[in-house]
This record gives structure tokens, C-alpha cells and sequence, in this order.
């Protein structure tokens, strides 16, 4: 390929087969490739003068207030440096993310061919490893770490990787056209369901199904799916705080059920000291990333196992965090913005089966959240850019109204 011969299409191929193969061991290596696709993207739109970048600019706008309202919250912050590095670190990986993002939007029909092998390609390749490790104790992981080794060696290495497998699915549904056959679909559910429960991470795994829930719903019905999953995801993000309070009582379930899971009951637990954070500063926030310096957030708690922090690092809910952090306004916008992608999907002219698999990626991505990672970890944020820049690149809209 001829160096003139470059376009968008193969930048976010690129991304494409990178996201599942550096998801089996190099996460981490998310943001830099972010940031070189991004910057490769800008290049190019200056390099061909046809195809300037086109930012999104409300989906921009929503960035740029947060990072605004997140720097500010320094000035009464319990952790003001923190709270400033994490606007800027924000910023920057919003403005890499939007500026993929751009370049994905703007893909011609022949563009887009590369972007199906690639990730197929990619796919296959981290499947491949990741059976390996799975049926052999982690043969390759140990040649490189050979102390490694304990009875939650598989959960704990692989735990970003089933995240990225059950969003991966979305963009792989979008990849074998508009019009596959049932069977098709099945399939790829099914080889994911056996990943995941391999790898023992239910929050992947319930976010894939909720998300399947979904993506049914709306291949039959996508604008009364879409309004009830808006209406869904404004009452959580309103009534956030209230919901722990709500849930069965740590001990009293722990004691009740034996065989839950203590990553459950340790969920419980983070979720009812964050909503009493929150109940002391409700209108401000902690401060931007401040979940690390919470008074009290040390206090160990014995009924999960061999014990752990009332809030290990982070409260493992993204509506959570930024009601904690945030406050009132915060946990607003985050509110909002996940409500405009709803209705960013539907502004957008697809076929039926486009439209529930973004709605099916979407709800999957909300759940995730909602359950696990903290919401500013970069390579969590990273990664939902790179994935929603492939199925955007991916999606064959016509017509489409700007977001």
C-alpha cells in the first residue's frame, strides 16, 4: 500500500485488531494507542484537506464542562493536586478519543472493508492465548512471571480482558453485515458466555446479558427500547445514593446466602459507605479522583473473604463515584450524557439490526460501569473510545444528523 493510498479506514483498522490483542496482557498500552491513532487521524485530515476532522461538538461540550466542573472541585477538594491532574489527564484523553472519534465518522463504503478482517483477525488471535491460559494455568503468562500463582490467578490477570470481550462482541455482531443469519449471532453469544464463565467475572458477564436483553428489545421495538432504557438510566442516576440503602445488609445477606460470591458483599459494602459520603457533601462532592483519600475509606471489612477495604480505591459504580466526587452537578452531567447517547443512537439513520447492536454495546458498557472499574482509570476510558471509534467506523449509516 502506497503511502497516499492511507485513509482513515486503516487507522481504525489498526485499532481494531490492537484492542483484543493488547487487551490479553498489555491494557495498559490503551492509551498510547489512542493517542498515536488520534494524532495519525489529525494528520491525515490535514494531509488530505478533504477530509477535515469533524469533532462532535455537544458530545464535546459534555467533556468540556465535566473537566471544568472536576478542576474547579479543587478548590474544595480533599485531594486538590489529585483533583487537577486528573481534569487535565481528562482532557487530554477526551480530546484523543473525540479526535478518533472524528475520523471514524467520516469513512467512505470502500474505507470500511479493512476494518472487519482486522478485527476478526484480532480477535481470533487473543482467543487463541486466551485459551491457552485457560486450559493450560496461565502456561504463556508463567514463562514470564513464574512466581505468579494463586487460586484467583485467572480471575485477577484476565479481569480487563473479559470486560473488553463483552463489549468486543458488538462490533463484531456489526462486522458480519446488516443481515446475519440467526445462527451467526447465537454463536458468537454463546463463545462469549464460555469465556466469561471461565473466567469467573460476573459483571462482564451480567453486563453482556443485560446487553442482549436489550439488543433483542430493540431489533423489535428500538424507540420504545431506547426510551425505556433513557427513563431506566435517569431514575438510577437520580436515586443512586438512595439504592444501597435499599439492597439486603452486608452481614445479614452474607450470613443468609454462604455461596454468594464475597465480591458481592464486598460491593454492598463500598456502595453504603459511598452513600454516606455522599449524604455529607451532596451538592459539591469529595473533589475530582478523590475516592482514594476519603476519610475512613481504610476500615477493613471481615465478611468478603479474607477481608478488605470498606473502599478499595474506588466505589466500583461509575453513577457512584460522581455523585461522591462530583456531587449533585456532576452526577447530572454524567446523567445527561448517558441519556444524549440514547438518543444519539436513534438520531442516527441505521437499519433495525445496527441500531439494537449499538443499543446493545451501550447498555452492556452502562452495566460494566456500573459494577466494576472506576470511571477515570485511563485505560478503562480509553478503551470505550477505541471500541465505540471501530463501531462507529464499522456502522453504515446515511444521512446521519451531527451529535
Amino acid at each position: 500500500m502506497r503511502l497516499r493510498e492511507l485513509h482513515n479506514g486503516h487507522i481504525i483498522a489498526a485499532c481494531a485488531f490492537f484492542i483484543p490483542t493488547l487487551g490479553v496482557y498489555l491494557s495498559g498500552f490503551f492509551i498510547p494507542l489512542l493517542i498515536l491513532m488520534a494524532l495519525l487521524a489529525l494528520v491525515l485530515s490535514f494531509w488530505k484537506k478533504t477530509s477535515r476532522l469533524k469533532i462532535p461538538w455537544l458530545t464535546a461540550t459534555f467533556f468540556i464542562v465535566l473537566v471544568s466542573w472536576g478542576g474547579l472541585s479543587s478548590l474544595w477538594s480533599v485531594a486538590p493536586e489529585r483533583s487537577v491532574i486528573q481534569a487535565l489527564e481528562l482532557l487530554g484523553i477526551a480530546a484523543c478519543g473525540l479526535m478518533l472519534l472524528a475520523g471514524a465518522s467520516t469513512l467512505e463504503p470502500h474505507e470500511r472493508r479493512p476494518i472487519s478482517l482486522a478485527l476478526i483477525a484480532g480477535f481470533a488471535t487473543a482467543t487463541v492465548f486466551m485459551t491457552i491460559e485457560v486450559f493450560t494455568d496461565l502456561a504463556i503468562y508463567r514463562l514470564e512471571n513464574p512466581p505468579w500463582g494463586n487460586e484467583y490467578a485467572l480471575y485477577i490477570k484476565f479481569n480487563r480482558w473479559t470486560a473488553l470481550s463483552a463489549l468486543l462482541v458488538w462490533p463484531i455482531l456489526l462486522s458480519i453485515g446488516t443481515r446475519p443469519r440467526p445462527y451467526m449471532v447465537v454463536t458468537i453469544f454463546v463463545l462469549l458466555f464460555v469465556i466469561l464463565i471461565q473466567l469467573e467475572n460476573s459483571s462482564s458477564l451480567v453486563g453482556l446479558c443485560i446487553g442482549l436483553v436489550a439488543f433483542v428489545l430493540a431489533l423489535n421495538s428500538p424507540r420504545r427500547t431506547a426510551i425505556a432504557f433513557i427513563c431506566l438510566t435517569m431514575a438510577g442516576t437520580a436515586l443512586a445514593p438512595n439504592v444501597p440503602r435499599i439492597l439486603p445488609e452486608p452481614k445479614v445477606l452474607w450470613e443468609a446466602v454462604p455461596a454468594i460470591p464475597t465480591s458481592v458483599i464486598h460491593r454492598l459494602h463500598i456502595w453504603r459507605y459511598v452513600a454516606d459520603r455522599v449524604e455529607e457533601r451532596p451538592f459539591t462532592g469529595w473533589g475530582l479522583d478523590t475516592s482514594r483519600d476519603m476519610p475512613g475509606r481504610a476500615q477493613v471489612v471481615w465478611d468478603v473473604g479474607k477481608g478488605g477495604e470498606v473502599l478499595p480505591l474506588h466505589p466500583h459504580n461509575a453513577i457512584l463515584q460522581w455523585w461522591m466526587e462530583l456531587g449533585l452537578f456532576g452526577a447530572a452531567i454524567g446523567g445527561l450524557f448517558m441519556t444524549w447517547l440514547f438518543v444519539a443512537i436513534q438520531r442516527k439513520q441505521m437499519d433495525p439490526f445496527q441500531n439494537a447492536v449499538f443499543i446493545g454495546a451501550l447498555v452492556t458498557g452502562i452495566v460494566i460501569a456500573s459494577t466494576s472499574y472506576g470511571i477515570w482509570q485511563s485505560w478503562w476510558l480509553a478503551l470505550l473510545f477505541l471500541i465505540t471509534a471501530v463501531m462507529v467506523g464499522l456502522g453504515k449509516e446515511e444521512g446521519a444528523k451531527p451529535c
